[in-house]
């Protein structure tokens, strides 16, 4: 993670130490998503522990995502599609009350989030962070890294990396991606239409 040297609550500004020695990082190498997923176990290091100021990830879902789902879903549902939005309703539940190990999530991992220090290995920025399952960061990167283009290779790189946490990952992925489509949808955004794409995954199909 990028270290962060000072904040101003008022003025709202943080200072973060440079990285790769330029504003923005290095460039980003071309094979920067195999470098993510080789990093992204170091996120997750260390066991998280609840009550403090960190949310709960359980929490989140059950308090903030799954309601607007269901509110999203009263306009948009019928061009995500009805069982799209019962399973996404259905596991996000269902994970939203499972225990798991807690660990300090990033869970914000869009490729801009993601620089690049001056031996191109990657520096974790701005995260929105909870406390939860591995599997959520994981699944957030495969959705929303690049959200136009490749969920396949990351999902495969996903499953080389944490196999015993893959169906996990999946599960997560399908309330991501319907979640997605429907906040896109809401805003007029094309990317809408790469979220319906990954729902339509034959590694999904099951879920």
């Amino acid at each position: 993670m990028c270290c962060l040297l000072d904040a101003d609550d008022t003025s709202q500004v943080l200072l973060l130490e440079l990285v790769g020695d330029t504003a923005g990082g290095a460039p980003r190498p071309a094979d920067h998503a195999d470098r993510v997923a080789d990093a992204l176990p170091t996120l997750h290091r260390g066991i998280a522990a609840a009550g403090g100021p960190v949310p709960l990830l359980t929490d989140y879902y059950r308090d903030s995502v799954l309601p607007r789902i269901d509110r999203r879903a009263d306009i948009w549902g019928a061009v995500v599609g009805e069982h799209n939005l019962r399973r996404a309703l259905a596991v996000g539940r269902e994970l939203s009350q499972a225990e798991s190990i807690g660990a300090m999530l990033h869970s914000d991992l869009y490729a801009e989030n993601v620089l690049f220090d001056a031996r191109a290995q990657p520096v974790f920025i701005d995260p929105h962070a909870k406390i939860g399952s591995p599997a959520f960061d994981w699944a957030f990167w495969c959705v929303y890294y690049v959200p136009t283009s490749g969920f396949e290779e990351r999902v495969a790189s996903c499953r080389a990396h944490v196999p015993a946490l893959f169906d996990e990952v999946l599960a997560w992925t399908v309330t991501l991606a319907v979640d997605g489509a429907l906040y896109y949808l809401e805003d007029g955004d094309t990317t809408a239409t790469a979220m319906q794409q990954i729902l339509q995954s034959p590694v999904l199909v099951a879920i």
